[in-house]
């Protein structure tokens, strides 16, 4: 639902794609984020468990799922960003890739042995390293955080500042007119995590006063 409202163009003169086109694609992790969150805190309220004791057992667990799920993308051919000529370069087959080419990838396309390939940011790459250094950091932590929620909101903060970089690179950005979707999403999620561990920690610090 997610990918729906911000492509409604795509749907709207045939509203049962959104249901048949799963198998095409339009599944957004900024919509399995939301509703993972809504169902745990729902679950923790329900079974009368901290809900923020749930979200912050789970939260490395979305920084693995991330890490692993971001490898789909390698094999679906999608979700790379604009071309790159640095040690980290990766090359598709042009007549394979699945996301939109800008003219700069193709003005920079490399034939080898008879096959064209475009040569780009392996965005992927970068974001499933980081969100596996993300759930050992938060793995480690976990033990030792200061209250409940932190651990959830640690790890919205850390994957919020890398999409947003990783949006700026990406060729097939979700956009609301001429807004970038995801990166406003991450920036917020950024800003909206460190506010909260912020004032926690100011709070329990006054309290400790």
């Amino acid at each position: 639902m997610f990918y729906v409202a911000f492509n409604w163009e795509l749907y709207r003169h045939n509203p049962i794609t959104i249901i048949t086109g799963i198998r095409s694609g339009g599944l957004a992790i900024w919509g399995g984020l939301i509703a993972s969150i809504i169902c745990l805190y729902v679950f923790g309220r329900v079974r009368k468990i901290d809900p923020w004791l749930v979200l912050d057992t789970c939260a490395p667990s979305f920084a693995l799922g991330q890490a692993i799920g971001r490898w789909g993308n390698f094999f679906n051919m999608e979700a790379f960003g604009v071309y790159t000529n640095n040690i980290f370069a990766m090359r598709l087959p042009i007549n394979q890739v699945t996301a939109p080419v800008t003219p700069s990838i193709l003005a920079n396309t490399v034939i080898d042995r008879g096959v064209e390939f475009i040569q780009v940011h392996p965005t992927f790459l970068y974001e499933s390293m980081w969100s596996l250094v993300a759930f050992a950091l938060l793995t480690l932590y976990r033990p030792h955080k200061k209250f409940s929620g932190e651990v959830f909101w640690m790890f919205l903060m850390s994957y919020g500042f890398v999409r947003f970089f990783v949006e700026m690179l990406r060729t097939d950005q979700l956009l609301a007119g001429s807004i970038p979707v995801s990166q406003v999403t991450a920036m917020l999620m950024f800003l909206v995590s460190l506010i909260a561990i912020a004032s926690q920690r100011l709070l329990l610090r006054r309290n400790a006063r």
